[in-house]
């Protein structure tokens, strides 16, 4: 289906760059395009240039801020088709890390104390080093796909000299409440480390706010963005755990005989042919699908108890699935490609709250069936 091209155009402001291609890099416009001075013929050669696949060895650079990013979410990266490897496409992403003084302390384990500059600057580049490798290895534990498989390789790079892939930057701070894209916990996991950096790449949320441990809220006490299009909880930008990790089934079977004398320990089973039959003398069974870095927590808390048989089946060694959704990949690839695009036109409800001033705008059927974003 097509969208309504003037409520698009009301929210894209796109950048104003000059000049030609250089290499296989693909030219900006050589001037904004602005519904009002642009006849429908121009707009739609501009969304067949932009709208167009990459092909190997072709690259495309984003720069724009939240103001101008149809997502509403500041973008700076540099994407290539691998030539190679048409199959894989090279994700740059420039990050520069500064930190509080808490989040110093934070990231080295250390009470907040007074320290010459000298001993703060040396920590400040340990903890550069230590962020872009962290990253780094993130995504290598966390190789990123989409179900045509079509790779996401991310590359973290760390050179605030470096003209020709844009600047992001990011503050570790020791105390806070949650992470998000411009500030990193100094305890930050593997999970929310993607999540975050897919940020930079103009990705949106995915989760409802009012779901979240404590939601955000506004002065009046409603919790923020209510106008978003919850993506499912599969979804790397929707719950990240979920998305990134295998999920393992755990049984708790309780003994029957609990009240009389000579109750057992809790015995574990672990593995991926265990089924979650009760054993005979237990019942009244509770199972739960988590992620297994969530079932081994709930394992440590069991061991030591007593009257329970605790069954945890692993799942099989598979071929990794699918983490981003078609639209996200496609978001990546084509950043200005409004045209029927379903991921951008649900995207732009993201950060809305609706209030008496503002109103969600008006978006697509596909964007209220969870599945937008496939």
């Amino acid at each position: 289906m097509r969208f309504c091209l003037s409520g698009f155009m009301a929210l894209l402001v796109l950048p104003a760059l000059s000049g030609v291609a250089l290499g296989s890099e693909i030219a900006a416009p050589a001037r904004s395009m602005d519904a009002r001075d642009t006849d429908r013929s121009s707009w739609e050669s501009y969304q067949d240039q932009e709208c167009a696949d990459l092909k190997p060895g072709q690259s495309r650079t984003v720069h724009q801020h939240r103001g101008e990013s149809p997502t509403r979410v500041t973008r700076q990266y540099k994407i290539t088709r691998n030539q190679h490897d048409p199959r894989q496409l090279d994700l740059d992403l420039n990050i520069l890390f500064s930190a509080t003084d808490d989040g110093l302390t934070g990231f080295h384990d250390k009470p907040k104390i007074a320290a010459p500059r000298r001993a703060l600057d040396k920590m400040r580049t340990d903890l550069q080093d230590n962020f872009v490798k962290r990253a780094q290895l993130c995504f290598q534990e966390f190789p990123l796909q989409d179900r045509q498989g079509n790779k996401l390789n991310v590359r973290i790079l760390n050179d605030p000299a470096r003209h020709d892939v844009p600047l992001n930057i990011v503050k570790i701070v020791g105390q806070v409440r949650r992470s998000h894209s411009e500030g990193w916990a100094s305890h930050i996991d593997c999970p929310t480390i993607i999540h975050e950096c897919l940020h930079l790449t103009g990705l949106v949320d995915g989760y409802s706010e009012s779901d979240q441990m404590p939601p955000l809220r506004n002065a009046e006490g409603q919790a923020l963005y209510n106008c978003r299009h919850p993506e499912p909880r599969d979804s790397v930008m929707s719950n990240q755990s979920v998305a990134l990790e295998p999920i393992g089934k755990m049984t708790i079977c309780y003994d029957l005989d609990f009240t009389k004398g000579g109750v057992k320990s809790t015995r574990i089973e672990i593995g991926e042919s265990v089924d979650d039959s009760c054993p005979r003398g237990y019942g009244d069974k509770s199972s739960e699908e988590a992620p297994l870095s969530q079932i081994k927590e709930w394992m440590n808390n069991l061991r030591g108890t007593k009257g329970k048989v605790v069954k945890v089946k692993l799942p099989p060694q598979k071929t990794r699935k699918a983490v981003l959704r078609d639209g996200q990949m496609k978001a990546l690839i084509s950043p200005h490609c409004i045209r029927d695009n379903v991921y951008m036109a649900c995207a732009k409800n993201a950060y809305i709250t609706s209030s008496k001033t503002q109103k969600c705008f008006d978006t697509p059927i596909e964007c209220r069936n969870g599945e937008w974003s496939k």
